[in-house]
C-alpha cells in the first residue's frame, strides 16, 4: 500500500468517526455476541456511542466493542464505493441500504464529499485508488 494512500485511508477512517449529534446512547446489547465479520456482513443496525462520535478517534484506543463497532461500520461504508474520475461515488442511496443509523451514514457522505473536494482542489495530479479488498478484509480482524 503506497504511503499517499495510507495516509488517505487514515484521514477518512478518522474523519468518518468524528463528532456529529450529542446526547443519543446506542444500545449494544445486539451487537455482543457478533463478531467484527458478522457484524460487518450482517444486517444489524449500526449506530457509534455519543463519545465516538465527539471527535477524532483512534481505532486503537477503542474498546474491543467500540472498535468491532467502527470497523464494522467503515467496511460498509469502503464496500459500497466506488472510484470515478478519481473521486469516491457512493453506490447506495441512504443510511437503510446500509444498515447505518441517519447520524453515522450522514457523518460519512459529508466527510467523503470534503475529501473528494480536497482532492478536486488540492492536486489535480493527485490519482485516488480503489479501495482494495485487501483493505477491506483487514477491517474484519
Amino acid at each position: 500500500m503506497t504511503h499517499s494512500r495510507l495516509l488517505f485511508l487514515t484521514f477518512l477512517s478518522i474523519a468518518l468517526l468524528t463528532a456529529c449529534e450529542v446526547g443519543k446512547k446506542v444500545d449494544r446489547t445486539n451487537y455482543d455476541h457478533l463478531t467484527i465479520k458478522e457484524l460487518a456482513k450482517g444486517d444489524q443496525l449500526i449506530d457509534f456511542s455519543d463519545s465516538m462520535l465527539m471527535g477524532p478517534i483512534d481505532i486503537n484506543k477503542l474498546s474491543n466493542d467500540d472498535a468491532k463497532i467502527a470497523k464494522a461500520a467503515i467496511y460498509r461504508v469502503y464496500s459500497n464505493l466506488e472510484l470515478k474520475d478519481n473521486q469516491y461515488l457512493f453506490r447506495v442511496k441512504d443510511a437503510e441500504e446500509l444498515h447505518l443509523s441517519e447520524r453515522v451514514f450522514d457523518r460519512y457522505v459529508k466527510d467523503i464529499e470534503e475529501m473528494n473536494a480536497h482532492v478536486r482542489k488540492e492536486d489535480e495530479m493527485k490519482k485516488l485508488e480503489p479501495i482494495s479488498s485487501e483493505y477491506l478484509n483487514s477491517l474484519l480482524k
